[in-house]
């Protein structure tokens, strides 16, 4: 829907990459275009999408499968920080 981020499935790399803790493995957020409506919304790499449109995510695939035309409410984790954004 060109909004602007790219997702990975959790692994060792990026949790190295990103200093992501062990649990939970969700989808992390690898790029954001700084023009984005992702950037807008406050997205950042190393984020992890928690779910989206209020539907538990565990892969990549379960991100973009569930992600819609039009508004969408998303749930990530930053640290310990849990936050709510709307992006689209």
């Amino acid at each position: 829907f060109g909004l602007g981020f790219k997702v990975a499935d959790w692994s060792e790399d990026l949790a190295r990459e990103f200093g992501l803790d062990r649990e939970p493995k969700r989808p992390v957020i690898t790029e954001v275009d700084a023009r984005s409506p992702a950037a807008r919304s406050g997205f950042h790499p190393g984020d992890l999408i928690l779910d989206v449109n209020r539907s538990e995510v565990k892969r990549a695939a379960d991100v973009l499968r569930k992600l819609k035309k039009g508004r969408n409410i998303i749930r990530l984790m930053r640290g310990n920080m849990i936050i709510i954004v709307t992006i689209g």
